[in-house]
């Protein structure tokens, strides 16, 4: 199976948000360079985490993972598409037991989305990949995901 990069990043992210594992069948030491670099972004920091998953009950086409650090209030929300469409979804702040926050999609770290319900297009076989604060004044971990918490 030849999987796209927005694939691969995509199900790596989910395995990882998830607290699966995450793994490659290619010899390590001729893994390229942007995949031991995905690897080392994924790598778990020591941190036992449990995501909450606010859709799991509900016939939803997206895969919704929130994780959350009670201590600084910042959070990693992750939607995953495995569908062959383009899905535009809503993302209730109650729904998905968050306040009023200020998010930074992963991609387009330059850019604040904020609103009590976010609108979002996830892409085919993608992922959207936010982080966010009580305020804007932050910055993405770009070298580490668990950094972002």
């Amino acid at each position: 199976v030849r999987l796209k990069e927005r694939e691969v990043y995509s199900l790596t992210l989910l395995a990882a948000l998830s607290g699966g594992c995450v793994y490659t069948s290619d010899t390590l030491h001729k893994i390229a360079p942007d995949r031991v670099e995905l690897f080392r972004f994924v790598q778990p920091d020591g941190v036992a985490r449990k995501p909450y998953l606010p859709y799991l009950a509900s016939n939803r086409k997206d895969i919704v993972l929130v994780h959350r650090n009670e201590k600084n209030g910042k959070v990693i929300l992750f939607i995953f598409n495995g569908t062959d469409d383009d899905l535009l979804a809503s993302y209730s702040m109650e729904e998905l037991k968050l306040g009023k926050l200020c998010f930074r999609d992963f991609y387009a770290p330059n850019e604040v989305i904020t609103g009590d319900t976010l609108y979002l297009t996830t892409p085919a076989h993608g992922c959207r990949l936010l982080i966010g604060a009580e305020n804007s004044d932050f910055e993405v971990d770009k070298a580490s995901l668990w950094g972002n918490l």
